[in-house]
């Protein structure tokens, strides 16, 4: 008994694992949106981004990856709003197979858009920002 209960958890663990590298598709967002575990998880990846930009600011190595007022803070919530106005405002430019992880990064330049210097830009709202360039992640865009 006490090995059918250890074979079971190590599988889990081995699911779980498996599950957390694969990318989430586009296609399988709708199905996963509401989960905790996604969210968790998109909340992640966008910390993830946050945490290179820092990594680039305090380098100096390069441009930062979109830019965000250093005193506004993100939270789970806000990650997952937009990511959603992301994909509901022209999920048609995109594929289905573009990684949701992918299109967050997106959403997240045309929030907090940079100035060529790689600055906050002074088009931060979306009351004023131009329209959003959306592409396809497998091209060049």
């Amino acid at each position: 008994m006490k090995t059918y209960i250890f074979v079971l958890v190590v599988l889990a663990v081995f699911l779980s694992a498996a599950l957390a590298n694969a990318a989430i598709k586009l296609k399988d967002y709708d199905q996963y949106k509401n989960s905790f575990t996604f969210k968790e998880y998109m909340a992640g990846v966008g910390e993830g981004f946050r945490w290179a930009n820092s990594w680039i600011d305090k380098d100096g190595s390069g441009s930062k990856l979109y830019c965000q007022t250093e005193k506004l803070t993100l939270t789970h919530d806000d990650y997952l709003r937009i990511l959603d106005y992301e994909i509901k405002g022209g999920s048609a430019a995109y594929q289905q197979d573009d990684p949701v992880e992918l299109i967050l990064l997106k959403a997240l330049q045309h929030k907090f858009p940079c100035n060529d210097k790689g600055n906050r830009s002074s088009e931060n709202t979306e009351s004023n920002r131009s329209p959003r360039s959306k592409g396809n992640f497998n091209s060049s865009n």
